[in-house]
């Protein structure tokens, strides 16, 4: 997550990130959860309240844009999970609904800091990384993998 505010200044919280904790065992060294990036910024928001007061800090951060990639980690870990038993594009309902679930959750806990200006960044076409491409026998790309990624199937949406 990377926050710019008004004032020509970033905050880089981290350059991977997961959704979903527990489901990434095996990257705990490598990746700081979005959970974990929040509670970062909860110490950040904590500062700037203590140096700029209650009402200012609320306005500054009403101007900051926070940006977010997220959810590649999530889905090549997915991928890598269900290589074996899935050839179809199309994810897991169940798995789909845990990310929206906790996205959800996560997404308040920013609100709730201060959060106004959000930027999402898509994950672009995730199965044609190296790491899937090696679990196919003829090394193409991960279908569901790629079927999981939302810009790698569907062109981007302007919001109105």
């Amino acid at each position: 997550m990377t926050v710019f505010s008004n004032k020509n200044t970033k905050l880089n919280l981290s350059g991977c990130m997961k959704i979903i904790s527990m489901l990434h065992a095996c990257m705990q060294d490598q990746c700081i959860s979005f959970d974990k990036q929040i509670d970062y910024f909860a110490s950040v928001h904590a500062s700037l309240v203590q140096s700029l007061g209650q009402a200012q800090a609320t306005a500054h951060l009403a101007k900051s844009l926070f940006a977010i990639t997220i959810g590649s980690n999530d889905i090549i870990h997915y991928a890598k999970a269900n290589s074996a038993t899935s050839a179809t594009a199309d994810p897991s309902q169940q798995f789909v609904d845990a990310l929206i679930q906790t996205l959800t959750g996560q997404l308040q806990r920013l609100y709730g800091l201060g959060a106004r200006k959000v930027l999402f960044l898509g994950t672009g076409p995730v199965g044609c990384t190296p790491s899937l491409r090696e679990l196919s026998p003829t090394k193409d790309c991960s279908v569901l993998a790629n079927g999981a990624s939302p810009c790698a199937t569907t062109p981007p949406r302007r919001r109105s």
